[in-house]
C-alpha cells in the first residue's frame, strides 16, 4: 500500500486522493481537559472528548518545573474519557493531568494538560 501525505481538511482528517489508499486516522481530542481550582476536600474530575481512538488512559505529573508523567492508575476511572471523581488534597495543588489516546494503528496522541489548583478550606 502507498500512502501520500496531504494537508488535513477542516476536521483534521487527511482524505486520500483518487486512486490512493486511505491513511490511518489519528485520534483527535475534540475537547481538551480544563484546569480546575477546587477547595481542599472537594470532589473533582478531568474530562476530554475524542474521536478515532481504541483506548484512553490518564497520566499525572507532580514534578515542577518540568513534567514527569506517570500513569494515574491509582485514580478512579483512569481508563475512560473522565478521570475521577476523587477528593482533592492540598498536596495535589499544581499537579497536571493529561489523557493518552491510542489509535487503531497504534499511534499515540496526548491531550493538553489540565492543572489542578487546590485552595485551603476556610475555618468556621
Amino acid at each position: 500500500m502507498s500512502y501520500y501525505l496531504h494537508k488535513p481538511n477542516q476536521k483534521g482528517i487527511v482524505v486520500p486522493q483518487a486512486g490512493e489508499s486511505a491513511p490511518s486516522t489519528l485520534p483527535i481530542v475534540t475537547t481538551q481537559p480544563q484546569s480546575i481550582t477546587a477547595a481542599d476536600g472537594a470532589s473533582i474530575s478531568f474530562s476530554i472528548t475524542a474521536e478515532n481512538y481504541v483506548s484512553v488512559y490518564w497520566q499525572e505529573s507532580s514534578c515542577e518545573p518540568d513534567p514527569c508523567w506517570y500513569d494515574a492508575d491509582f485514580l478512579p476511572n483512569w481508563q475512560t474519557e473522565t478521570l475521577g471523581n476523587w477528593r482533592a488534597t492540598l498536596a495535589q495543588s499544581g499537579f497536571q493531568y493529561r489523557a493518552v489516546l491510542t489509535g487503531t494503528n497504534g499511534d499515540i496522541v496526548y491531550s493538553e494538560a489540565g492543572v489542578l489548583t487546590v485552595t485551603p478550606t476556610r475555618e468556621r
